[in-house]
């Protein structure tokens, strides 16, 4: 038993010295639980810790990222730029930060924020300067060696503490002795494994820069000089990829069978909405005719007005249906972020001083998806309005 009570007095005192004794417990609470223990050198427990720092190595030659010999920094920088088109300027940040080794941490309508290896922060400042004109710039640092210096000196104390338990739980024999010593054993161990966790983070910090891109569009003075004449049709293809409305009514804006598995959300005399579970998306709608206005001009401004919301790849073709009425089909493709590639289509249907629109739009990769449009647009039925 004196073995067991000298080991327990030695560990005591290596706690309290590394700190890991829970502040909640008195020292007659102490005493009580390791009674008549030795007492030990604090300084021998601290010196079998020894404090090891490792240097960051950057290969990066901006004066700003220079780091003082053994030092440890976290840099952020910020920049706000004017770009031709907002999505374009997205998209090819992301793209150079991918290929610079880093990766996008987050992502809104108007900014965009990567992280770069700190050995290839120099390269990520002049891609910036590529994507548009800089309207302003900050660049942060800030020095976060004292707390890698804590945080690895308590993990080595710790972990010291953590040994000599063990050896103790193996040694004890006295089961409320045993029980203390598992009982510290395991908060030592959850302290220790936070701590690394602390440490794998500021590394991540201080391995990555953390680059922030701000933008404003230029005004196109064209937009503003030839402005589509038609106010609904500048909201073509603005849907996609966006929350679409909801309530609980369930008609539609005219007769027609949507494809399996399309559930209706919103439903009404003008409009109706159906998605899938995948993402796509199916919109009936009717708007009124204009005077004199055929086929051709409303193909032609509604193609112009989807390649000015950034769809590709624009198709349009004339198509008949099955009750014999004239139309036409409108098709193209929109990538979001780079990540994202939606197919869009419209049939455009005139009648009686009306457009009836059938449009979807669907993620690059349901290649059924096509066929079942097609099966659907075979069943529209305009009669109740004939």
């Amino acid at each position: 038993m004196s073995r067991v009570k000298s080991i327990c007095g030695v560990v005591l005192t290596a706690l309290a010295a590394a700190g890991c004794i829970a502040e909640q417990q008195s020292p007659m609470a102490q005493e009580a639980d390791f009674a008549e223990a030795c007492s030990m050198d604090v300084a021998a427990a601290a010196n079998d810790a020894p404090v090891r720092m490792k240097s960051m190595a950057t290969d990066a030659a901006a004066d700003n990222f220079a780091v003082p010999e053994g030092r440890k920094m976290i840099f952020s920088a910020d920049y706000r730029l004017t770009v031709p088109d907002v999505r374009t300027a997205q998209n090819s940040a992301k793209a150079a930060a991918e290929k610079l080794g880093g990766y996008m941490q987050h992502v809104n309508d108007y900014s965009i924020t990567l992280r770069i290896p700190m050995a290839r922060a120099s390269e990520a400042l002049a891609m910036v300067s590529g994507l548009g004109k800089v309207d302003g710039r900050e660049i942060n640092g800030q020095d976060v060696t004292d707390q890698f210096f804590d945080a690895e000196t308590r993990l080595s104390n710790l972990e010291i503490m953590q040994k000599r338990l063990q050896k103790l739980a193996e040694q004890s024999g006295k089961v409320d002795d045993l029980l203390k010593v598992e009982r510290e054993l395991a908060r030592v161990t959850t302290e220790i494994e936070q701590l690394k966790g602390r440490l794998k983070l500021l590394g991540n910090r201080v391995d990555y820069l953390t680059l922030t891109l701000s933008f404003n569009a230029e005004v196109q003075p064209l937009a503003v000089q030839n402005p589509i004449p038609v106010s609904w049709v500048t909201s073509i293809g603005s849907e996609v990829m966006q929350m679409i409305p909801e309530n609980e009514r369930t008609s539609y804006a005219f007769d027609v069978e949507l494809p399996e598995n399309f559930a209706v959300i919103y439903g009404g005399r003008r409009e109706t909405y159906a998605a899938a579970a995948n993402g796509a998306v199916i919109k009936l709608s009717r708007r009124s005719d204009l005077k004199n206005a055929g086929d051709d001009f409303w193909r032609d401004l509604l193609t112009r007005a989807l390649k000015e919301r950034g769809f590709t790849e624009l198709t349009a073709k004339n198509i008949v249906t099955p009750e014999g009425m004239s139309g036409f089909e409108i098709g193209g493709r929109k990538a979001f972020l780079g990540d994202v590639v939606y197919l869009y289509r419209m049939l455009v249907v005139r009648f009686d001083h009306e457009l009836y629109l059938y449009e979807s739009w669907y993620p690059v990769g349901d290649d059924a998806m096509t066929e079942r449009l097609d099966a659907s647009y075979k069943t529209l039925n305009l009669s109740i309005w004939r």
